[in-house]
């Protein structure tokens, strides 16, 4: 314990000097407060801030889901997709005709997607020139698809049909397939029409044509099994499929290859190559006699 000087100058300074550590205490524990109320403030400040005058991203979701459930209703009704020769906005109002004939509206709203710079919708049906305007989304117009085009083709032929136009500083797109699902891709270099078309394996990559999606699905998930994924890091991932277990591993984004180990022990191998978006555009499988232990494969089939 300091005792008080009986010097006034001594004991005017030991004075100041106590004074001045108890408000460099209470300068610190000001410090601390005023931080921890900027933080809270950033907290709610930031999330009103990203959704002032923009959309969230979970509503052009929601906004193409509906969109391909209208495209699978009018194929169920239609045996084909709307198709108009003038282009993807004038088939797209066949949608709204159809939803009108069926006693419900196609809301113009779900064609936008995100970002906006303002949150009202832009997109809007002319009614007299029988179009959409100022969709968000795209529409791969094409006369082939209709059931003649789609028969045979392993596990319904998920093609790409509507796709998010790409927005400013946008890095994955959305895209519906005619199995009315939606998956999302990085974004494509050049023209993002290239990916209508494309197909969407079993497993959930994108493969760049018919033929090869065939020969891909042949070792792909077995029908009515369960996908659990057990394990995934940067480079690999081990998913079990029924009593199966299927190994991918990448580099970068990139699927470079697909291993199957069946309950025997015995391991089917592929390797991958894919384009700049991610496609695969071939792979080698092997053993080459693969089909004597995949469960259920054509044994007959010529190699």
């Amino acid at each position: 314990m300091t005792m008080p000087s009986d010097n006034p100058i001594i004991g005017a300074a030991e004075e100041r000097k106590q004074r001045g550590r108890t408000c460099a205490r209470f300068g610190a524990i000001e410090i601390v407060v005023m931080l921890l109320i900027g933080i809270v403030s950033l907290a709610v400040i930031i999330p009103a801030f990203q959704t002032t005058g923009r959309r969230p991203f979970s509503q052009a979701w929601r906004n193409i889901h509906q969109i391909a459930l209208s495209l699978e209703n009018y194929h169920s009704k239609h045996g084909a997709y709307p198709y108009d020769s003038r282009g993807p906005d004038y088939a797209l109002y066949l949608l709204y005709i159809d939803a009108q004939a069926n006693g419900w509206t196609l809301d113009a709203k779900f064609f936008d997607s995100y970002p906006h710079e303002q949150p009202s919708p832009d997109a809007r049906w002319d009614h007299a020139a029988h179009r959409i305007v100022d969709s968000d989304f795209d529409y791969w117009n094409n006369p082939e698809l209709d059931d003649a085009h789609l028969q045979g083709c392993i596990s319904g032929c998920p093609a790409i049909v509507a796709i998010e136009r790409p927005a400013p500083r946008s890095k994955v797109l959305l895209l519906a397939t005619i199995d009315a699902r939606i998956r999302s891709c990085q974004m494509p270099a050049g023209d993002y029409r290239k990916l209508f078309g494309t197909l969407w394996t079993s497993d959930c990559f994108l493969i760049a044509n018919r033929e090869l999606f065939d020969e891909w699905e042949e070792v792909g998930f077995p029908r009515g099994t369960q996908e659990t994924s057990v394990w995934s890091g940067p480079r690999v991932d081990h998913r079990i499929v029924g009593n199966m277990i299927a190994t991918y591993a990448y580099r970068g984004e990139n699927l470079i290859g697909r291993n199957w180990t069946l309950p025997t022990g015995i391991m089917i191998s592929e390797s991958v190559t894919t384009d700049e978006i991610g496609r695969i555009t071939g792979f080698t499988r092997q053993p080459t006699d693969w089909r004597t232990f995949w469960p259920g494969a054509d044994r007959n089939h010529e190699e």
